[in-house]
């Protein structure tokens, strides 16, 4: 583990950043809710309600909330119960978009560290601020629901990975790691990712000789097992009318990312380029990891991904329609990898002895355009997601949290 890590980030930086997008979230839920804050899915008020049950020590009725299989979560509604019984029912939702916003603060701090490593200190402020605008990542991370909290113990758990402790080793990881196993169960795939990282960090002299056997192996038996489990989790069943209900047979024409939640290498709700320069550093990066039989990582962003892209495709037998309850902590590692693609495209293409096509110049010409886009693609994304709080207004779950 770094020591002095805290004491060298921008902390004014990341502060302010949080704060802002902590104000928009909040302000744009107050607007669609008479100038009362919510959430916009009906998942955050089951897993409020859940916690409610608990802090009046009725487990039995918190087993039952309802609530879909991959929104589930057994560490959050304890964790939350406290809270919920010091603030009541008239002050939790606030109360618990200022816990996201502790949550999402500490995620940035994490995030960081992490984008130093792989991206360089000079970008690494700017690839925090991307990661902070992204749609996906803002939606989720003040949800109200489960994902926040599993946002912050991925990003922990790839400090960890990525930043060992000297004394201890990988035990960081393997607790963070568990914790998030505790948080749901599309959280504990991703926990599976980190526990098999660790487990070739701890044996990387092992199975050295044997790496390059090794890894494909490990990732197809990743990829079997995690689909299978996500199937479990997202497929209510295979019937005519389930399928029908959500749309999957009525597509025509069958393209590639209609077999992925938000589109192919989540090129649905990201900016322009990010999918393709995140490919570019994947491919570039974990394929010299490879030929070094190296576990780095990259290596930990390709079993990450693997995990990501069976979630994506057993995601659309979910009726859904979006991912940021559960995609959202994956995303650390795809604007990671972005902006250290876009660091490895700006030095392939400079033209020497050229005043304006150095690779400062294209590096940060993508990234301007990239913060721009991600802007005006974040404030859609969330009015379009608040508009759905008049829909849930007047359920029995949410009608007690508001305000009339």
């Amino acid at each position: 583990m770094r020591s002095g890590f805290f004491k060298n980030a921008p902390v004014n930086t990341i502060i302010i950043t949080a704060l802002a997008v902590f104000l928009v979230q909040a302000a744009l839920s107050m607007y669609y809710n008479n100038n009362a804050m919510t959430f916009s899915g009906i998942e955050s008020f089951y897993s409020l309600n859940r916690a409610g049950d608990l802090a009046e020590l009725d487990i039995t009725k918190a087993a039952n909330e309802p609530g879909k299989r991959e929104n589930l979560s057994l560490l959050y509604p304890v964790l939350l119960a406290p809270i919920y019984k010091i603030a009541g029912k008239a002050n939790i939702v606030p109360v618990v978009y200022v816990v996201d916003l502790l949550l999402f603060a500490v995620t940035l701090f994490l995030f960081y560290g992490l984008a130093v490593y792989f991206t360089g200190k000079e970008t690494a402020v700017i690839t925090m601020i991307i990661y902070a605008l992204s749609a996906p990542v803002e939606l989720g991370a003040f949800s109200g629901a489960a994902v926040p909290l599993s946002i912050m113990l991925f990003a922990a758990a790839f400090y960890f990975a990525v930043f060992p402790d000297e004394k201890r080793g990988y035990l960081w990881l393997v607790i963070t790691s568990a914790l998030l196993a505790l948080n749901g169960w599309t959280a504990a795939v991703f926990a599976a990712c980190f526990l098999l990282f660790a487990w070739m960090k701890s044996n990387e002299k092992k199975i050295k000789k044997n790496y390059k056997t090794f890894l494909p192996s490990a990732i197809a038996a990743l990829a079997v097992l995690s689909t299978a489990v996500l199937l479990w989790v997202f497929v209510q069943n295979f019937s005519y009318d389930y399928l029908k209900n959500n749309g999957l047979l009525d597509i025509k024409t069958w393209m590639v990312d209609a077999f992925f939640k938000d589109g192919f290498l989540w090129g649905k709700v990201l900016p322009p380029f990010i999918p393709l320069f995140f490919y570019l550093a994947l491919y570039l990066k974990a394929g010299s990891e490879i030929k070094k039989s190296e576990v780095s990582g990259f290596t930990l962003i390709l079993l990450l991904s693997t995990a990501a892209l069976a979630m994506e495709f057993a995601s659309v037998f979910s009726a859904e329609q979006g991912t940021y309850m559960f995609m959202p902590p994956f995303f650390i590692c795809v604007i990671i990898g972005a902006i250290a693609g876009v660091r490895e495209f700006a030095l392939y293409f400079e033209v020497k002895k050229n005043a304006y096509f150095t690779s400062n110049n294209i590096l940060y010409g993508f990234i301007i355009f990239i913060v721009l886009y991600s802007c005006i693609y974040t404030f859609n994304r969330t009015v379009e997601r608040n508009g759905n709080i008049q829909y849930i207004a007047g359920d029995a779950a949410v009608s007690k949290y508001m305000e009339r």
